[in-house]
């Protein structure tokens, strides 16, 4: 099961995001294991400390001064998602020790929370279809099983339309669908879904005629 963490952070008012953003700065900083990531912590003093002087500057008033204030705050929320991921990257080759990032200041998120964020390693299957000629609106989709994943959600349209028609998920390697329009080309798309709801990239479209 891969790990994730919690972005709370995002929530915070600027006094403590600033004061996370200096927890995380001083700890990973001093710490040996962290080395990999010092340009990006290097990155979050910078943006922190640029955050800072924003902060000061809107005290004084204006709209200019608060949008840059805002600015600033949204690059250093940036940075410390990116630490964020390469944090869990480093927690793969061991899921059981949390440390690394517990003590970097973050939390581990429930694992009943759903998360968009592309686990890594978990690639986007390799989609294939077929149309059944012998039976009118049938089609079956098929594709690979990709490591750590633990079911696959399936998305279909006609080629003409814009819109995806999703909610199928699928925990075998292949899906037939039965009541499709006859005599339409359709399109469809697979991803793989991890442990935690999280979702790789969609497959690569697979178009066919559909008798």
């Amino acid at each position: 099961m891969s790990l994730y963490v919690s972005l709370d952070f995002k929530k915070n008012g600027d006094d403590k995001l600033v004061t996370f953003s200096n927890t995380i700065y001083q700890h990973m900083s001093s710490d040996s294991k962290y080395t990999a990531l010092m340009p990006f912590v290097d990155d979050i003093k910078a943006k922190n400390d640029a955050f800072i002087v924003g902060i000061s500057n809107a005290a004084q008033g204006g709209t200019k001064l608060t949008e840059t204030k805002n600015v600033c705050r949204k690059a250093l929320v940036e940075i410390l998602c990116k630490v964020t991921r390469r944090l869990e990257i480093m927690t793969e080759d061991n899921e059981d020790d949390t440390s690394i990032i517990t003590d970097a200041g973050y939390e581990v998120r429930n694992t009943s929370v759903k998360s968009k964020v592309t686990v890594a390693g978990l690639k986007a299957p390799v989609l294939k279809a077929e149309n059944d000629d012998d039976k009118s609106g049938c089609a079956k989709i098929s594709w690979n099983a990709v490591a750590k994943a633990i079911n696959y959600a399936i998305r279909y349209k006609k080629k003409s339309e814009t819109a995806w028609q999703n909610g199928i998920y699928n925990d075998k390697k292949e899906y037939m669908f039965t009541h499709l329009e006859p005599d339409t080309v359709y399109e469809f798309q697979v991803a793989a879904q991890g442990p935690n709801g999280v979702m790789s990239d969609m497959s690569a479209t697979v178009t066919i005629y559909v008798s």
